[in-house]
């Protein structure tokens, strides 16, 4: 199994948000490391997930369309 990262770059505050090329650039490393990376949000952080995966290099897929704003987990499920 490989390592799987989920980098969720979102806050309902922002002013506790990291800047997205911040998390592009933790999502890159990992991935140069790696690791399996997906980048997760609610529908109000869209922007934010699409900046972070925009910028980074390595491809990371986006569930974000998925979640919903009150959602309080998800569950992966990874291959055995």
């Amino acid at each position: 199994m490989s390592n799987f990262v989920v980098l969720h770059p979102g806050a309902t505050d922002r002013r506790r948000r990291w800047a997205a090329q911040k998390f592009a650039a933790v999502g890159d490393a990992l991935a140069a490391a790696g690791a399996d990376v997906v980048v997760t949000g609610t529908k109000p952080e869209w922007e934010c997930v699409n900046t972070v995966v925009k910028t980074m290099k390595a491809i990371a897929p986006t569930i974000t369309r998925y979640l919903e704003a009150n959602s309080k987990q998800i569950v992966f499920r990874l291959p055995r």
